[in-house]
């Protein structure tokens, strides 16, 4: 039922013959006293407590606080984020305090790789999914996008998204430079009559690649 934590039988033998007596002894759940949240940041705590059926005044459920605790990861998984619950939860027996911690993924590392010429600051400048933000999906591909529309990259990804520890994202960005550098040789006359020569670089990378690196 998911209102008690102990439950024990005791058999004797019954009244009549072939009869058994069965004594259950439970151990009730606390009542809930109060609900707190703790690590969360993408969403106030009343948020996340109205996706919730339990509710203070209650004895704890277990089996509703497995639904409860599903529908908080969904909230954050809808939104674009990452969140996973702490084994940590817990109630305290005699307030009744339900102390649920939630565990919010973030942004460890970002890797770039396949630019040759172009600064890794000149992508990375184009992102807000940087170390020590908050992980969102829906940002990060607001940030593909981005990267993309500098024109400086033929194919932006696929990106590879990994959790190397709980509550920890490191994300790839794999990138292919545009065709750039075509040289035009030509041969032409000054004013003063004298043979020159004419070298033009065209180079639509150089502007972001040569700006100084700090």
């Amino acid at each position: 039922m998911g209102y008690f934590t102990v439950v024990t039988v005791k058999v004797e033998p019954g009244d009549n013959a072939g009869d058994v007596r069965e004594t259950f002894s439970v151990v009730e759940n606390p009542k809930i006293g109060s609900i707190v949240f703790t690590g969360n940041t993408a969403f106030l705590s009343d948020k996340l407590i109205s996706v919730m059926t339990t509710k203070p005044g209650e004895v704890l459920n277990t089996n509703k606080l497995d639904q409860d605790i599903q529908n908080v990861i969904n909230l954050y998984k809808d939104k674009g984020y990452r969140a996973s619950i702490s084994e940590d939860i817990n109630i305290e027996p005699k307030a009744g305090v339900l102390s649920i911690p939630i565990i919010e993924a973030r942004v460890t590392a970002v890797t770039i790789t396949g630019n040759k010429k172009t600064k890794i600051r000149i992508i990375t400048r184009e992102m807000k999914q940087k170390p020590g933000a908050l992980y969102n999906q829906n940002v990060f591909s607001e940030d593909l996008k981005r990267i993309f529309n500098t024109n400086l990259f033929e194919n932006v990804g696929p990106a590879d998204i990994s959790t190397p520890t709980v509550g920890s994202v490191v994300l790839s960005v794999p990138v292919q430079e545009r065709r750039t550098g075509n040289v035009s040789v030509g041969v032409g006359y000054s004013s003063t009559e004298k043979l020159v020569g004419r070298a033009e670089l065209s180079e639509s990378n150089f502007r972001e690649w040569a700006k100084p690196w700090p």
